[in-house]
């Protein structure tokens, strides 16, 4: 089994030689999604930037599993009961918003990378998950948000007996990451966008310029910085390490050789969100998860290291609970996400008003990465904001 990620099959990944920044008006730390992303939409508001890949080459950006999540990963009953009504409705406005962002940005670049619009399913283990998403499709539809449905028949999907019902999303989508990533970031080298690939020890705010420190003794100076590297931010930034805001942990990933039978393009998730995945574009079937059934539940840690028990409590689950011929898998992989302490990305100033972040989006799709970075750009530069924003600013958690 290859354990490289299956993303990265007909596309070319885009890296950078080792070297250091030099002075810039806006530094970018992270060129995963969401550094690519800020890079995007400040480039009509400040054409001087760098993005530096800070050594996690192996972060979230092609380990994710494709998904573009209109909501979050809990469902609305869970997050009304966590986060209040109007602060949950506010939150899944963003997500329509951020999603939206994604699909606007995919045509006006023409990116192909196998983006499709298609059903997202949340499915119930038991009675009691399943009354939960009928409890959230009443108060969604309350709140305005119509696009659900609850289903009882799975047989569609190939999915067991085992699970009860399911909670349709319809506007949800779905594409290749890298893809998206890379050909982002082709477009702004084009651009004149600089991009390095340095690891950073430090970074130093002063009261009018902020000081870049790197491992290999170097430095460089900018008029802002942009943390974009989600679970890396504590190994480089004070701000981040001493409020304890984000916690890595490792998410791994299997994907199945071409299944001979067609079967629906449809996404899902499963046991409160620790098991999810999709059917792709070419036919194979791609599931991650399962950590929460090992010690420690991979939280922690910055190892990519394969967690055999995890790989094979994954295929035991697809055996188990989908109907499907026994299949072959060709791909197993893993990757370091970053878990937010409140459930909810961090995006804006920290502690300095010339360092801000966009991170933290917790595997809620990586539509939220890029909206995200939508948002973080307009509250930089003064745009209108929608209410609401505040409920993402860093500097009100963890005091």
């Amino acid at each position: 089994m290859q354990h490289n990620t299956y993303w990265l099959l007909n596309t070319n990944n885009i890296s950078s030689e080792p070297s250091t920044p030099k002075d810039c008006s806006i530094l970018i730390i992270g060129s995963g999604l969401t550094g690519v992303s800020v890079a995007h939409f400040l480039y009509p508001h400040e054409k001087d930037l760098t993005i530096v890949d800070c050594g996690s080459e192996n972060a979230s950006y092609y380990r994710n599993a494709g998904h573009i999540l209109h909501g979050a990963s809990e469902s609305y009953k869970a997050m009304s009961d966590i986060h209040g009504r109007e602060k949950t409705k506010a939150i899944f406005k963003f997500s329509e918003t951020f999603c939206k962002e994604l699909e606007n940005t995919v045509n006006l670049l023409n990116i192909d990378c196998d983006y499709s619009k298609g059903q997202y399913l949340t499915v119930a283990k038991d009675s009691k998950e399943a009354k939960e998403l009928e409890d959230s499709i009443v108060l969604m539809k309350e709140d305005g948000f119509d696009y659900n449905e609850l289903i009882t028949d799975l047989a569609e999907y190939r999915i067991s007996d085992n699970f009860e019902a399911a909670k349709v999303c319809n506007l949800s989508a779905q594409a290749n990451p890298a893809k998206f990533r890379n050909s982002l970031l082709k477009d702004l080298l084009k651009k004149g966008v600089k991009y390095h690939s340095q690891k950073i020890k430090e970074i130093d705010p002063q009261a009018d310029k902020v000081i870049v420190k790197y491992e290999n003794g170097t430095q460089s100076t900018h008029d802002a910085v942009v943390i974009a590297a989600n679970a890396y931010a504590p190994l480089f930034s004070e701000f981040f390490a001493t409020r304890k805001l984000i916690e890595p942990f490792k998410g791994q990933i299997i994907t199945s050789t071409i299944m001979k039978d067609l079967i629906p393009r449809f996404q899902f998730s499963m046991d409160h969100g620790y098991i999810y995945g999709t059917t792709t574009v070419d036919n194979r079937f791609l599931i991650g998860g399962w950590r929460n059934n090992v010690p420690g539940g991979e939280v922690g840690t910055y190892s990519l290291e394969i967690n055999k028990a995890v790989e094979l409590g994954l295929k035991e689950f697809v055996r188990s609970n989908f109907n499907l011929p026994e299949l072959d898998w060709e791909y197993s992989w893993s990757g370091i996400m970053g878990s937010s302490s409140t459930g909810l990305p961090f995006i804006g100033p920290t502690n300095s008003p010339l360092v801000f972040t966009c991170s933290g989006c917790t595997g809620y799709g990586f539509g939220w990465f890029h909206g995200s970075a939508k948002l973080l750009t307009d509250i930089m530069f003064g745009n209108s904001l929608t209410q609401g924003y505040q409920y993402f600013n860093p500097t009100k958690i963890g005091r």
